[in-house]
């Protein structure tokens, strides 16, 4: 069985979206990327904020965890704390475990949907366009920019929102690190930094 999408799933829908805002944004600065992120913009926004949740939610673990611990170290024992402390235990994994899935669902439905527009975008303009006269495209970058260009976009969303979050999610690591441990967190941080260029630099030399 196979269910109908909806109106605003279609690719010709999606493509119809992406073509009038591609005409609002062509005399700006990157006209594509901006028409295809308003022409996402709910999916993305929604992928954002379960992502965000998702990351922010792993940090009660081992908050969860120290509350447990001076629980057990605790003398005097209330049973109902403990039972709620496992419990917030189980609810932190189940909520990661739910918004970290949906996060990556509609990941996954912003890539294909930034993949498809751009391929209607190129069926469209084909079908106007003749290859037989055009002496910069033929058939070939035609079929490159629907099998190969179009399909790299796929992997869009994954990179984009880890682009988002991780900023985000490792200012929160960092202030957390300042709270335990005060300022003695630096060095680490230095040694991250600096093990991070050490790495850009490394990989670049082998690519070149």
């Amino acid at each position: 069985m196979h269910w109908n999408l909806r109106k605003e799933e279609t690719s010709e829908n999606i493509t119809s979206r992406l073509s009038q805002q591609f005409t609002n944004f062509r005399t700006k600065n990157d006209p594509l990327f901006k028409a295809l992120m308003w022409t996402c913009k709910g999916i993305f926004v929604r992928a954002m904020f379960c992502l965000l949740l998702s990351g922010l939610l792993e940090y009660t673990g081992p908050l969860l965890i120290k509350f447990i611990i001076k629980y057990i170290s605790s003398p005097e024992r209330n049973d109902k704390t403990g039972i709620l402390l496992v419990l917030g235990v189980v609810v932190s994994r189940l909520l990661i475990a739910i918004f970290s899935s949906r996060a990556q669902i509609l990941l996954t439905l912003l890539g294909i949907n930034t993949s498809k527009a751009i391929n209607g975008l190129v069926y469209e303009k084909s079908l106007k366009f003749s290859l037989i006269q055009s002496a910069e495209h033929s058939q070939g970058s035609l079929i490159n920019h629907i099998q190969v260009d179009t399909e790299k976009l796929y992997s869009l969303g994954l990179a984009l929102g880890s682009a988002v979050t991780l900023p985000v999610l490792i200012g929160v690591g960092i202030y957390f690190m300042y709270m335990a441990v005060g300022i003695a967190f630096l060095p680490g941080i230095g040694v991250i930094l600096l093990m991070t260029i050490v790495n850009f630099l490394v990989g670049k030399r082998f690519l070149t």
